[in-house]
């Protein structure tokens, strides 16, 4: 494997773990607050969705089981 591939295949891994770490955030957070709703890629706990749901753009969304 060359350098280059080698520099290339750590970056991926490194984003990967990024990526997986914020995961493991989010649910963190979801166990100790409850129930969420994920939109557009972050959590929000009932209360402030409900708060702002007027402001809202158009996209999806799904509740977050509680754990």
């Amino acid at each position: 494997m060359s350098f280059e591939n080698i520099t290339v295949a750590q970056s991926m891994a490194a984003e990967r773990e990024r990526a997986l770490v914020r995961e493991l955030e989010i649910d963190r957070r979801v166990a100790l607050h409850g129930r969420g709703v994920r939109i557009g890629g972050r959590t929000r706990r009932l209360p402030a969705l409900l708060a702002r749901v007027t402001h809202l753009s158009t996209g999806s969304a799904h509740a977050v089981p509680s754990a």
